[in-house]
């Protein structure tokens, strides 16, 4: 018997091509001195290089995960501890409004921690400005608005320094969102309403970019923050 080792290796893609489709009889068209036999032999190579392969990518896919599974779980169990921390105050002019007008959102991000904390300064709306408003109906179904949060913060403000402002324990950074009920709920009901916050500034890009060092930064490395939910009643026309 023969070593079909170096053919295995040289043609992989070929039998790999032909263990998936489960017909050696292309890999011995085009090498009629192997026997049936010999040709069953290489295809159990082939499947062996392809499980090889399939093994190595599911490690690829599943390391990242596991590895940001526990940046997170190790970042959550650290709350308690972390002597600077930012929380998220949310509160509702008008929860009970007409579906033809206007409501109000205030939102402050408040630093409950015992030490100064850096935010950027800019508060604006979508996954990647900072603030998310997140909204369910009655029986816990995400509801859309019609117009889509999804401004995009300037670079050029992210690395420039008089972009952040610290903020002592106690004292917070805050921003009014005016809205139309019809946009953000659609039609009447009763809705709850929560805010999170995950800074759309990367800490070490900051540092790099700006040539400055912010030690107590609060960047997008941080976890997600939610803030209390609150209950909105939308009536008819």
């Amino acid at each position: 018997m023969r070593d079909y080792t170096n053919f295995v290796n040289e043609n992989c893609v070929s039998v790999a091509l032909a263990v998936l489709q489960g017909d050696y009889s292309m890999c011995l068209a085009e090498n009629t001195d192997c026997s049936r036999e010999e040709m069953r032999i290489i295809m159990r190579a082939g499947a062996f290089f392809i499980k090889q392969v399939l093994r190595c990518l599911l490690l690829m896919i599943i390391m990242p995960i596991t590895t940001i599974t526990a940046q997170r779980n190790t970042l959550e169990s650290n709350i308690e501890h972390e002597p600077g921390w930012l929380g998220v105050e949310f509160s509702c002019r008008n929860t009970k409004v007409n579906i033809k007008n206007s409501i109000t959102f205030d939102v402050k991000l408040v630093n409950t921690g015992k030490e100064k904390l850096t935010v950027f300064n800019q508060l604006e709306w979508g996954y990647m400005a900072g603030l998310q408003m997140m909204i369910t109906d009655e029986a816990g179904y995400p509801v859309l608005s019609e117009i889509y949060d999804d401004y995009k913060t300037i670079p050029t403000l992210v690395f420039n320094s008089s972009s952040y402002i610290s903020l002592n324990p106690g004292h917070y950074l805050g921003a009014t969102r005016l809205d139309t009920a019809k946009n953000l709920f659609r039609k009447p009901g009763k809705y709850s309403v929560t805010i999170a916050y995950l800074s759309p500034v990367v800490e070490r890009s900051v540092t790099e970019y700006t040539g400055t060092e912010i030690n107590d930064l609060w960047g997008r490395e941080r976890v997600s923050i939610i803030s209390p939910t609150i209950w909105v009643e939308v009536t008819g026309e």
